[in-house]
């Protein structure tokens, strides 16, 4: 079977995925022990969309390490663990679309809400309908249509939680998740994005990506964001995609000492 195999990750071991650890739920494979997993990402279609964008949204033709890394959250979460995109393979052509929606210009907030309730228990009647004719802006924003990845993820402990970082416990709770479905729901950009992510295997690799045997440079893309000032910081990385596959440096690379991983 291995013969027929069309694409190959450069950054997880083949023989791995022929293990007979792989898929089971409880044990681990020799990769696998290791907190490096080999994933299938797909969702019917997403946005990426920069966060910097303004209110016409064009979407990116390729997800940000980032974004891949939140759908994976998605799957399980853990303060003491991070999950580093080692690669991901584009295993379908880039189509976008866009879509015109009518948004309300202006809606109530969680918070909004919350303090209209606070005054209400203060004895002050208070008005929580919302006026459906208020004007609306229509905006275009663009989606890609049927994506899939396969994708390398290393976890790495976090520089901030390094002592909540238990691979004997991490590790093993990640492959359940994946493997039993008992997760949070991922998303693959916004949330009416839901993204379906499974262990990878063999019969996936003997598909090939509509990119083999070409080399596109995506030029300058967004790499993560930094929350942790007062200011966002934008952090970006150079990606160019060669045969489909798409390597992806270290936080350690691209961030320096602002880094969430050693």
């Amino acid at each position: 079977m291995e013969n027929e195999v069309k694409t190959r990750p450069q950054f997880y071991p083949l023989e791995d995925l022929s293990h007979p650890n792989y898929q089971k739920a409880k044990e681990l494979s020799p990769a696998q022990g290791e907190g490096k997993f080999c994933v299938v990402v797909t969702a019917q279609e997403t946005n990426l969309n920069e966060g910097s964008r303004g209110s016409e949204k064009p979407t990116a033709p390729i997800p940000s390490p980032s974004t891949l890394a939140g759908a994976l959250a998605g799957v399980w979460w853990h303060p003491g663990v991070r999950f580093s995109i080692l690669e991901y393979i584009v295993m379908r052509e880039i189509k976008s679309h866009s879509q015109t929606k009518n948004e309300i210009e202006t809606a109530p907030t969680i918070g909004f809400v919350d303090r209209l309730r606070k005054k209400e228990g203060e004895g002050e009647a208070q008005d929580f309908s919302f006026k459906a004719d208020v004007p609306r802006q229509q905006r275009s924003t663009g989606y890609l249509r049927g994506v899939k990845y396969i994708v390398v993820v290393q976890m790495v402990p976090h520089t901030e939680y390094t002592e909540r970082f238990r691979p004997e416990k991490s590790f093993p709770q990640f492959k359940r998740h994946l493997v039993n479905g008992a997760r949070f729901s991922p998303y693959l950009g916004p949330r009416e994005c839901l993204a379906d992510i499974r262990l990878c295997t063999l019969e996936d690799l003997m598909e090939a990506s509509p990119y083999d045997g070409m080399c596109i440079d995506f030029g300058r893309r967004p790499f993560q964001c930094d929350f942790r000032g007062e200011e966002k910081v934008w952090y970006q990385y150079h990606p160019i995609m060669i045969d489909g596959h798409i390597a992806v440096p270290s936080e350690k690379e691209v961030m320096g000492d602002a880094a969430y991983t050693a």
